[in-house]
Formats: C-alpha cells, structure tokens, sequence
C-alpha cells in the first residue's frame, strides 16, 4: 500500500472558465496536464493528492513527500508563491507545465526542479532523484513521446460535481502550423503526433465509467491545434459503434 504522498497543485487563475461560478462549477476542469502527470506515478508507490486552487483551497498543512505545480505564464506568479511556501516547510518542489518549460532558471529560483515539456518519459529518474535526495535541476527527455501507450490520465482524482466540462480525452500532441504567437511547437514539436485509435476509443469509454457519465458521446480534443488545425485521429478508422460514442473538435 502506498504510504508517501505527491501533491499536485493548479494554481488559482483569474478565468471566468476556471472560477466556480456556475451552480458552484467551474466551466471547465484546466487540470488534463496534471492527471496525465498523475497517471505516470506509480500507484503502488505514492498516493497522488490532486488541488485545483480555481474551486478549493491548498492544503498547506498537508505532509506531503513532494510537491508539483503546473502553471502557465498568467498564473505562475501564484505557483511562485505556493512553491516558496510548501520549501519554508521543507517539502520539495518540482514544477512543470507552459512557462516553467521555457523559463527554467527563473522557476528554479522557487522549486527544487522543473521538468520541461513532456513528463512521461523523465518521471521515472525523478522519483528516483527524489528518494535519494537529489532531486534538483531541470529534467527533460531528449525525445518525445511517440503517443503509443500513454497511460491513462487519472479521472478518478477530479472533483466529480465541481465542473461542468470535466475533461478530455488527448487524441493527439504538436502542430504543423508554426504561428508565431503560440508555444505549442516549441513545446511538442513541428508536427501532429498521434495516438492510435483504439487507445483512445479504450480511454473514452474507460472516462464514461470512471465519471459515471450517462451521455453518448465525448469530446475528443487535439491538443493545442488551432482552430484551423487538424483534428484527426491517425490509424485504422473507427468502427460505428465505436463512432457513435465519440465526437472530435480542435480546441
């Protein structure tokens, strides 16, 4: 049974989507980075304590093993600020997500590490960093992920009635289209990378189950492509059963 503890925390933004202002629900959950953050955590290892600051409260008092904190540029003076509190009491710190990625140096001033871009492939070294006590650092893998066998994002740590858009299923990472004003390429590459499609017709309807959901079909998302983006799904096509379970749309 797992005894150490992993808090991931989403700082508080100023976002009408983000804030609970719907019957007590936020509009839509900005938490798909950390469940995916939280599915490459070994379960039987740590127990994974997730918080979204948009609809509850940090816990600081919780005795954590470790802290992360995943921020985009608009919030990450936030993220700063939980990060020095939770280090005053001793718990490291490791932060991730748009801004840290690409301002490691200015991150590290408030964390112990920061892993830049994807975290499937570096969560391994470290967690085992961390239990020898040297964590510290930027991590980073030098390739990307090919997008076969992501784990399943963590559903099950999402505050079921606090949304009313709960979530998405990632179908793909990257864009061709290089804007200038966007991050996305920089981030995971000059290209669509796609999962292969029976993964994800097995995560969405693994979601329906997880969330109780009763209604046919989910969205699907690219992540990141623009709105004149490609929202395929690479692979052999969908059967109709499948089909009538899934919707796309670029987002």
């Amino acid at each position: 049974m797992a005894t150490r503890i992993i808090h991931l925390i989403n700082p508080k933004t100023d976002s009408v989507t983000t804030r609970p202002l719907y019957m007590n629900r936020a509009l839509y959950s900005p938490l798909a980075g950390l469940l995916a953050v939280a599915a490459a955590i070994p379960r039987d290892q740590y127990e994974v304590v997730l918080t979204d600051e948009n609809i509850e409260a940090v816990d600081f008092d919780l005795k954590a093993d470790l802290v992360g904190i995943s921020a985009m540029t608009s919030y990450v003076n936030r993220g700063y600020e939980i990060a020095d509190q939770f280090r005053a009491k001793g718990i490291p710190v490791v932060m991730g997500g748009v801004h840290p990625s690409f301002m490691p140096q200015e991150a590290l001033k408030h964390c112990d590490a920061v892993i830049i871009g994807e975290v499937e492939l570096v969560m391994d070294r470290l967690l085992d960093d961390l239990r020898r006590g040297s964590m510290r650092g930027s991590y980073k893998s030098d390739v990307l992920h090919p997008m076969v066998g992501v784990p399943m994002p963590r559903y099950d740590l999402l505050k079921k009635n606090r949304y009313v858009n709960r979530t998405f299923v990632q179908t793909s990472r990257g864009c061709h289209q290089g804007c200038t004003f966007c991050a996305e390429p920089l981030m995971n590459g000059l290209k669509f990378r796609y999962r292969p499609v029976d993964e994800v017709v097995r995560e969405n309807g693994e979601l329906r189950l997880t969330l109780h959901l009763h209604q046919r079909r989910r969205f699907l998302r690219n992540a990141d492509a623009s709105e004149g983006g490609d929202a395929r799904i690479e692979g052999p096509r969908i059967t109709m059963a499948g089909r009538r379970n899934l919707k796309t749309r670029a987002g």
